[in-house]
């Protein structure tokens, strides 16, 4: 077999391009820690097989020339006092070893399940450093799958799996090197009988186990995404009644995994502990029949028979427990593949200072295309002043959105450039600039947490201003949102806010852009889904905020949410086509707005 070819080798390379450099360290710990538990494994089975001689053979107490200066020294004449006594240091010794050895397992589970979590946390950064068109096209159910069941199965499984047999192995091989040395025939008759039997066994599962690991890493995905899907899109399918379909689709996916899954666990997992006693049973009949035909001294064949039995006691689970692990990683070889791209350390998201507009927000010559697709924008040229109210309308597909990504530094421009007060935008400063922006879109992001949190949101609870809170609370009129709850403030919003109506979700929205004290204001179709008086209240308050010296865009489908608007925007596939006012846009209300 080619060393390229090789799980083993395949599974420590793949480990070693996964694991950080500090993480390697500690491997090579770990690695020195399974072999002081494979150690101490042999210690305590070497103790209790001498306390057996002697129990067996008391003669040993007085032949044996360290036992009888142990014996004089304390003054034992009785053997049997003696080897009572032996006993109680014996198990003495067993506890303080399986202690030792206990806490050894736990450093390295401790160490399987600590990648595990520094690899959750580098998925969660990578999809911050993947940006927006990651996040919006990869469905939600691989990206739930990848940031937490891929590194557990690469920390308790795969991880852990083999250092699991790197320890048995360890054992293994020590316990056959102190057989030759002490009956090389047993120790051959070992090697003989088990090797084969090992190399066929892994030959006839292997392939089994990869294509199940295979096709469970495509359905565990699926599954997230169904339900996540199922989650989201409820009402739409309660009330075209396909709760029945998706229900199907979920049942049928979760099927299969549980097919596979006992499979493993029932079959592929318990073989070797099966096919380790048939290694028994036919070392025996292998003996005995060697006996029968050869011939041979009885006594001889007894101590054989003896010496395999206690050699395999120890080597057999070894064994069952080696091809275990060497199973389970076979089963999970796609893991390093879904996180091979975790090359980067995991570092701290930077707190970058906010920045402050003084003159104007301006875009220079701008073009951006999606990737496999024509361009979209075609040299944009615009400059909002501080404290302007700027509108843009066009049709569907005219780039509306996507001119307002470029300016949230979302999607960057293929070329042109983004400046505010002549300061151009790039990478280094691009945290400072999207600090001072806020976004508010039709759908609002309202986490479950109270209306203050909500409000505050980004700030820990001890840097929260109470006297700031309550300003903005008046100033987005809130007050009778808050007035509704005894708890006020601190009453419990639900995920998505679902407890809230539109109107609500727009003030929370502007009242947390006020706290976080935003100098532009970005509004997607802010009141596209609100009825005509909650627009009205709402496109009031958006205009209040040039009293309060904020910059205003608005994408807008309805045209009264601009009847404040200093100027508006009309773009035409992918360009600004011409600026107007809101009076020459009530001619033209037909061609952009959308009821």
């Amino acid at each position: 077999m080619r060393l390229g070819n090789n799980i083993l080798f395949n599974a420590f390379r793949s480990i070693s391009s996964i694991l950080s450099e500090q993480q390697r360290k500690k491997a090579i710990v770990i690695l020195f820690l399974s072999l002081i538990n494979a150690l101490n494994d042999i210690l305590g089975l070497s103790l209790i097989a001498a306390l057996v001689a002697i129990v067996a053979k008391q003669d040993l107490l007085d032949q044996t020339e360290i036992l009888v200066q142990i014996k004089e020294s304390i003054g034992y004449t009785d053997n049997f006092k003696f080897t009572l006594l032996l006993s109680v240091v014996v198990l003495f010794l067993t506890v303080i070893k399986n202690v030792i050895s206990q806490f050894i397992v736990y450093i390295q589970a401790k160490f399987a399940f600590d990648v595990s979590q520094e690899l959750s946390l580098k998925q969660y950064q990578y999809f911050f450093r993947m940006g927006y068109l990651f996040i919006k096209n990869v469905d939600s159910g691989k990206k739930t799958y990848s940031a937490i069941d891929v590194p557990y199965q690469f920390g308790n499984y795969y991880l852990l799996q083999l250092t699991v047999f790197v320890t048995e192995a360890l054992v293994s091989v020590i316990i056959v090197l102190g057989i030759f040395i002490w009956k090389a025939d047993i120790g051959l008759l070992l090697i003989f009988i088990m090797a084969p039997s090992v190399l066929i066994f892994y030959a006839f599962t292997k392939r089994k186990m990869q294509k199940f690991g295979d096709e469970r890493n495509k359905l565990y995905p699926r599954s997230h995404f169904v339900l996540l899907e199922t989650l989201t899109g409820f009402a739409d399918i309660q009330l075209s009644n396909t709760q029945q379909r998706y229900q199907d689709a979920f049942g049928k996916i979760r099927r299969r995994i549980n097919d596979i899954d006992a499979r493993v666990v029932g079959i592929y997992q318990k073989l070797p502990q099966k096919f380790n006693e048939i290694i028994m049973s036919g070392g025996i009949v292998i003996i005995l029949a060697a006996y029968y035909w050869i011939g041979g001294n009885k006594e001889n064949v007894i101590i054989l028979l003896g010496s395999f039995g206690i050699a395999a006691f120890r080597i057999v689970p070894s064994l069952n427990r080696m091809m275990n692990a060497l199973l389970n990683v076979k089963n999970l070889s796609y893991v390093p593949s879904e996180l091979i791209h975790l090359k980067e350390n995991l570092t701290k998201f930077e707190n970058a200072r906010q920045m402050h507009i003084s003159n104007a927000l301006e875009l220079k010559n701008i073009s951006y295309s999606y990737p496999e697709r024509k361009s979209t924008l075609d040299g944009i040229n615009l400059k909002i002043q501080k404290g302007e109210f700027v509108g843009i309308v066009g049709e569907s597909g005219s780039g509306k959105s996507t001119l307002l990504n470029v300016m949230l530094r979302f999607l960057i421009p293929d070329s042109g450039e983004l400046t505010v007060d002549g300061q151009s935008i790039e990478e280094t400063n691009s945290q400072s600039y999207q600090k001072m922006l806020a976004y508010v879109q039709q759908d609002v992001f309202i986490k479950e947490g109270t209306i203050r949190e909500n409000i505050a949101f980004g700030f820990d609870n001890s840097e929260v201003n109470e006297g700031r809170i309550l300003e903005i609370v008046k100033q987005t009129q809130l007050e009778s949102l808050i007035a509704m709850f005894p708890e006020g403030l601190d009453h419990l919003l639900t995920e998505k806010g679902e407890n809230l109506s539109g109107g609500q979700k727009q003030r929370i929205a502007i009242a947390r852009s006020l706290y976080k004290d935003s100098d532009i204001f970005i509004f997607d179709e802010p009141t596209s889904a609100l009825d005509p008086e909650t627009e009205k209240t709402i496109s009031e308050l958006i205009a209040g905020l040039t009293n309060l010296h904020k910059t205003i865009i608005i994408v807008a489908h309805r045209v009264s949410t601009l009847a404040r608007a200093d100027r508006i925007v009309v773009m035409e596939n992918g360009t600004i086509s011409r600026t107007i006012s809101y009076n020459e846009l009530l001619q033209h209300k037909n061609e952009y707005e959308t009821e």
